[in-house]
């Protein structure tokens, strides 16, 4: 014998849910050797050539020695105020440089800032000594940390990148995303206005030199990261930028792209450009439903006089194709609903399905409460459904 069906029922009609079904173009051929761009905030990858593949990555490796650094600093081991002294094996140091002298002091945080804007070598390593105690202690602590981040394609051996008879420090495009991505999180407010800098200037030292990342002047709105190159590693990059909301619907969202081993500086400048702005033009971060908007409306046993509309309950923000993020939308009905409504009360879900059939689920709620009945409904209903229920037990 069946069970008794509940006497109340909600009939649905859906309030203008459209769907729209749709990919973006590719930002055409890239040449690196290894190349990705993702959306900060969500980790998405947008772009994706050879990603998981450990190449050389010459000066970028100063961006997990910054990360460390900041760390120390965080921690109260180190202060940016403190006067780093410059070992002899640190003054030695090739490559560009700040002209740094054995048994100087300079402030470390002048030294962050010469060794993210001009990619100074000998700055990079003194303030991996001041840090870990040695070079090498400190590079033990690159590769923990790198692991820590599930960086699992990179191993450090030296804090500047500067090649050596062992070897050189590898990683991917893929974990240099994800250490630049871990570093916005956590000191984008403090690192981004220096690698925003176009040069360092310090006239007592006649040093003047412009950021190595030459992007700074074609893009506006790029303001890090930090560059790369030696012979074997060819020309790198790891970059970030905001791009801004188009309209009213829109959020303001950030990308990173990162390129390793380009041919030459004009290639990888292009192609870290090409990437960047194919993200600006295809992707959004877009507002889909506001919170209190009206998404559904039901009515009590089917009955025009007895509607309810049901209100999101959140806002929804979602990333993706700005033309065609969400593929459908569906609101399901809770199966135990209260018979009397009150304003606020869950009465169903919408389950939006991405362009990538991901699904986000929110709450639809009560507008209004429907707790009074005509009591002409709920005698003609109930006798429907008393008919209903002898019918089917004698059946």
């Amino acid at each position: 014998m069946k069970a008794l069906k509940r006497i109340g029922c909600l009939t649905l009609i859906l309030l203008s849910l459209s769907a729209s079904v749709g990919f973006g173009i590719e930002p055409g051929e890239i040449q690196s050797k290894a190349a990705i761009l993702i959306e900060a905030e969500t980790g998405q990858i947008l772009y994706s050539k050879n990603i998981e593949e450990s190449l050389p990555l010459a000066s970028i490796t100063k961006l997990m020695t910054y990360l460390l650094v900041m760390d120390a600093v965080d921690k109260g081991e180190v202060s940016l105020e403190d006067q780093v002294k410059i070992s002899t094996r640190a003054a030695k140091e090739k490559g560009s440089s700040y002209y740094l002298q054995a048994g100087e002091e300079i402030p470390l945080r002048e030294l962050i800032e010469v060794t993210l804007i001009v990619s100074a070598n000998d700055a990079a390593f003194a303030m991996a000594e001041h840090v870990g105690g040695t070079a090498e202690d400190f590079v033990v602590s690159m590769n923990k940390r790198a692991a820590e981040l599930g960086m699992t394609a990179t191993h450090f051996l030296n804090p500047n990148g500067m090649p050596m008879t062992e070897g050189a420090n590898v990683s991917s495009v893929q974990d240099i995303a994800i250490l630049s991505r871990h570093l916005i999180e956590t000191y984008g407010d403090k690192m981004l206005p220096v690698t925003d800098k176009g040069f360092h200037e310090n006239q007592n030292r006649r040093f003047f030199k412009e950021n190595t990342n030459k992007l700074l002047k074609q893009i506006p709105e790029m303001d890090g990261f930090k560059t790369g190159y030696t012979q074997e590693a060819g020309y790198c990059l790891s970059s970030t930028m905001v791009v801004t909301a188009k309209d009213g619907t829109e959020l303001d969202f950030r990308l990173i792209a990162v390129a390793l081993g380009a041919a030459t500086e004009a290639q990888r400048n292009e192609e870290v450009q090409k990437l960047l702005e194919y993200g600006r033009e295809i992707y959004g971060r877009q507002r889909i439903i506001k919170a209190k908007e009206r998404i559904a409306q039901a009515y009590q046993w089917g009955i025009k006089d007895l509607s309810i509309q049901l209100l999101a309950q959140e806002d929804i923000i979602l990333f993706g194709p700005r033309q065609s993020v969400v593929k459908s939308k569906e609101v399901r009905m809770m199966p135990n609903y209260s018979f009397f409504i009150r304003e606020g009360k869950k009465i169903a879900e919408l389950h939006i399905t991405l362009y990538n059939d991901q699904v986000v689920v929110t709450d639809l709620v009560a507008e209004k409460d429907m707790v009074t009945l005509p009591i002409g409904i709920i005698i003609g209903k109930g006798w429907q459904n008393m008919i209903t229920y002898v019918s089917q037990f004698f059946r």
